[in-house]
Order: C-alpha cells, then structure tokens, then sequence
C-alpha cells in the first residue's frame, strides 16, 4: 500500500509541473499575442502555419492541462502532453542543430532561455510526461485489480 501512496505523490508532481509550465505558456502566449504571431511567422518550419499555430497552440496547452488536472482524464492529457511535448522538442532540436536562431515564439522568463536550454527543458518535461503516463497506468491497474 505504501508504494501507491508513493506513486500518488510522484503522479500528482509530475501533473502539477505539467499544468503550471502549460498554463504559462499558453496565457504568456495570449497576453503577448501580436508579438506571438509575429514570431511565429519568422519560424523557419512553422511560418505558413503561423495564423492556425496561433490559436491551436494555448488552446491545446489549456486543453491538455485540464484533462491533465481531473483524475478521468489525467492519462489521456498526459498522452497529450508526451505528444506536444514531443513535437516542441523535435522542433527546438531542429533550430539548435542547424544554427538557425529564430526569435522565440514562446511568452514569460521561457522566452529568455537560450535555444539549448529551451532543449533541455523539453526534454524533462517529455521524459516528465512520459513517467507520468507509466505511473498513472500503474495506479488505474492497480486500482482495477481491488
């Protein structure tokens, strides 16, 4: 019984840093909108996407940390989150490792990180969504055997 305490707390960490990076995101993203779209249209991959980008981006952030926060939907928001994170990380490797430095398009004291740090935050948090997607597997199965 001690272990799925212990893997309550770790999920409920693990979803909470999800939901707080996501929502500051997508509301940095909104306070600062003219200069998101902006940056988004100067995006090497992403600029003909930049209009649709704009919108579907916070949207998404908002949308998976909600489901992320409700226990019925944590393990489908932390799929969600795996798979945004996923795509930011392969997008963000893209940029370090071809030397191209767009602006960056993300809002608040993420938008100060240089583009290896950026990288590296992506990658914990994608490793971070993917322990959460084990450990919420575990519980709902444990909880599905009592």
């Amino acid at each position: 019984m001690k272990a799925v305490i212990k893997k309550n707390y770790a999920i409920e960490l693990i979803c909470y840093a999800i939901i707080l990076l996501f929502v500051y995101a997508a509301l940095s993203k909104v306070f600062i909108f003219p200069i998101f779209v902006e940056d988004l249209k100067r995006s090497p991959l992403i600029s003909k996407f930049s209009g649709i980008l704009s919108v579907l981006l916070p949207l998404l952030e908002l949308g998976i940390s909600a489901m992320v926060f409700f226990e019925r939907t944590r393990l489908q928001g932390l799929w969600g989150a795996f798979i945004l994170m996923i795509i930011f990380t392969c997008y963000v490797g893209f940029i370090v490792f071809t030397d191209d430095s767009p602006p960056c398009s993300c809002g608040g004291l993420i938008r100060n990180l240089t583009w290896k740090n950026h990288l590296i935050l992506n990658v914990m948090y994608t490793l971070m969504a993917l322990t959460g997607i084990i450990i919420q597997r575990r519980i709902q199965w444990n909880w599905s055997k009592t």
